[in-house]
């Protein structure tokens, strides 16, 4: 932990090689104007003893001076590291869950939109080929949450589009959730961040097809403030990962 140069620590203490010696001086002139008649064998005595104190700096008081720093570095070092290691768990826990709750939040509500637009899709073509992929899946996606035909009469037609079918079948195999990996592990993590990236951009693409109003506060918490797409307003870096240069 010491983090001072060997230089700076020969420097610091060659200077206080240089004080010890000013205080010597000063305690014989000390010594020799306060006590004339010292016995000059007393005062050599003094004088010798004086001197083997200074040569030892090992015991030297002004020693501890050198090492005054680093003992506080030190110190508050190892009590930061024992803090952390007993509060970073939990609070890096209760971060992991949070961070971990917002994006299955955002691929559940996306999730929601996909069933709403393949019922709206089988709705809107029921004489579409029976083999086709989208078909199939949304079949399957729907058989628990089916919407009345009140509810899908309330709604505005839907354009049948062989991209459309593909774009909103690609989002309905992204946030399926049979198919999320719940694992604690960095490829897990990786792979749903990859998935709900992706899901957000084929979500735009439906919505612009559709003609539909992009709110982008439901398609995306993070989104705050931006301009409104999907009105033929936008432009292709809408749904880019690449930056705007200016």
């Amino acid at each position: 932990m010491n983090h001072r140069r060997p230089g700076e620590r020969a420097t610091r203490k060659h200077q206080l090689h240089k004080i010890s010696h000013i205080s010597f001086l000063l305690f014989v002139r000390y010594v020799g104007f306060s006590f004339p008649k010292l016995p000059p064998l007393l005062l050599t005595i003094l004088a010798v003893a004086f001197l083997h104190l200074d040569m030892d700096m090992d015991n030297n008081l002004l020693e501890s001076l050198l090492d005054l720093e680093e003992d506080f570095y030190k110190e508050g070092y190892d009590l930061g590291a024992a803090d952390g290691a007993e509060a970073g768990y939990t609070e890096g826990s209760v971060f992991a869950v949070e961070k971990g709750f917002e994006k299955f939040l955002e691929l559940g509500r996306l999730y929601g939109k996909a069933l709403v637009w393949a019922q709206r899709l089988a709705s809107a073509n029921p004489t579409s080929a029976p083999n086709s992929e989208l078909s199939g899946h949304a079949t399957e996606e729907v058989d628990d949450i089916f919407l009345g035909p009140s509810t899908c009469k309330g709604m505005a037609s839907f354009p049948h589009s062989s991209r459309l079918a593909k774009n909103l079948d690609t989002l309905l195999e992204l946030v399926d959730p049979a198919s999320l990996p719940m694992e604690n592990t960095e490829e897990a993590v990786t792979d749903v961040d990859e998935r709900l990236k992706g899901a957000v951009i084929k979500a735009k693409l439906i919505q612009r097809a559709l003609g539909e109003r992009e709110d982008t506060s439901d398609i995306h918490s993070d989104a705050r403030g931006t301009q409104a797409a999907g009105d033929g307003t936008g432009s292709i870096e809408d749904i880019s990962s690449l930056s705007i240069r200016h």
